[in-house]
């Protein structure tokens, strides 16, 4: 920030001070907003509710857990996927049999 001159006017200054202040004003919401989407996280995720979460410890637990969530998601499909062309492979040998 350019440091105030003697020659600036009481105007120039107000003007400064406004601008400084509505930044400071929506950087404060804008860190509220942030608190609030990461403590809503916090709420999602498993963990001990004795523990004092730091906004670092819930967001590499969200990552953790929704790592796993993704494997155990990816497990599933590729076993409903295994199941489907069996079932599939099967009906198709027992629809030769018949012609």
């Amino acid at each position: 920030m350019p440091e105030m001159t003697e020659n600036e006017t009481p105007t120039k200054k107000q003007h400064r001070k406004k601008n400084r202040e509505t930044h400071n004003a929506v950087e404060r919401h804008r860190k509220k907003k942030i608190n609030a989407g990461i403590n809503r996280i916090g709420e999602l995720i498993p963990c001990s509710p004795a523990l004092k979460q730091s906004k670092n410890m819930i967001l590499d637990q969200a990552f953790k857990y929704i790592t796993e969530l993704k494997r155990q998601n990816d497990e599933l499909l590729q076993i409903m996927l295994d199941r489907f062309y069996s079932t599939w492979i099967f009906q198709l040998g027992e629809s030769r049999e018949r012609i």
